[in-house]
């Protein structure tokens, strides 16, 4: 991971750009697609991805899982648990937890975004293109987003909670390239496990994933009101699994249901 990359100053997206890249020649496995600022950052189900720029880390990553299409959520585990494991590593003394399907919290928190986009042709995945978006140094969100944080703004949560002003929050900028080699370091050990250690990424995930068993109110998609429940786990397929109060058991797709925190 991370032995080819491609550093832009600036591209609309990271995803768009590798996947330029990716019709034009066969990459290496593990090329990484690397900017400093996106113009046009993709999120999930359509959404933009902000990001100030030269703040934070925006990046692709493209693989070469070999693994039938049933199997592809997981790409997005071992992605996670990457990204997952290194805000938990700068981020010591606070809970990270990856919210379903792949975004990362620091308590209620977002801190990054993660989106997967696979090329599948008969019963393989020719190809997969995982963007990330690490909120490193950025402090001043716009207001539109609902709960943003970085890790510059949590590390001084955790080491300087006492300190009343940001004057000295400003003045502790994170190496943006070293938090990048963390994430390249567990970038390689989660995707090697794709397909291989299939069960250890399951169960990885299962031990972070954001409110399992904890009562919680869920909205269904294009009702308004809101239902409670319990996340019990994620199944292998990628599907939320959740335990309503009266007992029952349902399983959501990505996109069926939002979490109401």
């Amino acid at each position: 991971m991370g032995t080819v990359l491609y550093h832009f100053t600036v591209v609309d997206s990271t995803n768009v750009c590798a996947a330029k890249l990716l019709s034009q020649n066969r990459l290496k496995p593990g090329t990484i697609v690397l900017t400093d600022h996106q113009t046009a950052g993709q999120g999930q189900i359509g959404r933009d991805w902000h990001s100030a720029p030269g703040l934070n880390l925006c990046l692709s990553c493209v693989l070469y899982p070999k693994i039938h299409p049933q199997q592809q959520f997981q790409i997005s585990m071992a992605v996670a648990l990457a990204v997952r494991e290194t805000v938990a590593a700068i981020c010591k003394e606070r809970a990270v937890c990856i919210k379903w399907p792949n975004d990362v919290y620091v308590g209620d928190l977002k801190i990054a975004g993660i989106l997967i986009q696979n090329a599948i042709q008969g019963n393989g995945i020719t190809s997969s293109i995982a963007g990330i978006g690490l909120n490193v140094n950025e402090v001043d969100f716009p207001e539109h987003l609902p709960n943003p944080t970085s890790l510059k703004v949590e590390r001084y949560r955790s080491l300087m909670m006492n300190i009343p002003t940001d004057g000295h929050l400003r003045n502790r900028e994170l190496e943006i390239h070293a938090v990048l080699d963390m994430l390249v370091g567990n970038l390689t050990t989660r995707t090697l496990q794709i397909g291989k250690d299939g069960s250890q990424l399951y169960e990885a995930y299962q031990e972070v994933l954001y409110l399992r068993n904890i009562p919680s109110r869920f909205r269904l998609s294009n009702e308004t009101e809101t239902m409670e429940g319990r996340i019990l786990r994620v199944d292998p397929q990628g599907q939320l699994v959740i335990q309503w109060l009266n007992g029952t058991l349902a399983k959501f797709q990505h996109r069926e249901i939002e979490f109401v925190v």
